[in-house]
């Protein structure tokens, strides 16, 4: 199993190498960089990343961070990645990226954080609900991770349309076995999971990315926390099997 993990990871950290990003994601960030711009009262910004993997999300918090004119020295991020042989990786993405950030911690899970009291201002899921065997009650933990006001970044792949993309539907279909064994399920609806009320506003666009020249459905977008919301409850943090 620590071969597999280990081949998971590196080859993520090979898809990282340069600067490229990609327009669709930025502009998910971007809408959140909005917000982020708005409400810098608090002497400090936290970060949950979810999922982080090899640290491909690091570049795009940078530039949302850069957008919102804000110092990375008044920043805190905290990483949760059960794959711990991406750790290694996660960490130079860090130093290449958030090298200044005024606090960075990697976590195998979000048990350590039911203890903290402040919640956290953003949180990000990028290509992480496809993995979760319990999606729904991810969303509710990252929800009660949030403070008031907090909102969630999230890019993840979709359900091809059975109306428009029937032969993608089928290739989904077809491929799953192999894909989960990946961890990842290329059949998973995760759109409707936004449409089920966890947030209490979700802004949300439907989009496509091609990957080795075949246009697969993505949904992107950022889920909002009422401000009005002042109760923390956890269900309990989930393990590294529910998570994976």
């Amino acid at each position: 199993m620590s071969a597999y993990l280990r081949a998971l990871a590196a080859l993520e950290s090979w898809s990282l190498e340069g600067d490229q990003v990609e327009p669709e994601f930025l502009e998910a960030y971007g809408e959140a960089a909005k917000s982020l711009r708005c409400g810098t009262t608090a002497p400090r910004i936290r970060i949950l990343d979810i999922g982080a993997g090899g640290g491909g999300d690091l570049r795009y918090i940078r530039r949302a961070l850069d957008a919102a004119e804000l110092s990375l020295t008044m920043v805190e991020v905290v990483a949760v990645e059960p794959n711990q042989c991406a750790w290694p990786h996660l960490a130079q993405e860090q130093k290449r990226w958030l090298s200044d950030v005024a606090d960075f911690r990697l976590l195998p899970d979000m048990s350590k954080l039911c203890s903290e009291a402040d919640g956290f201002d953003l949180a990000v899921l990028q290509h992480v609900l496809c993995c979760a065997q319990q999606p729904r009650d991810l969303l509710e933990e990252v929800r009660a991770a949030l403070k008031p006001g907090g909102q969630l970044v999230f890019v993840e792949h979709v359900l091809a349309d059975r109306a428009k993309m029937p032969f993608l539907l089928a290739a989904q279909v077809a491929f799953r076995p192999v894909q989960l064994a990946l961890c990842c399920d290329p059949c998973r609806d995760s759109e409707r999971l936004f449409e089920s009320q966890v947030f209490e506003e979700v802004k949300l666009k439907r989009f496509s990315l091609p990957v080795l020249g075949v246009p697969i459905p993505h949904i992107k977008g950022v889920a909002l926390k009422s401000e009005a919301d002042l109760t923390k409850t956890w269900r309990g943090p989930l393990t590294v099997e529910e998570f994976l």
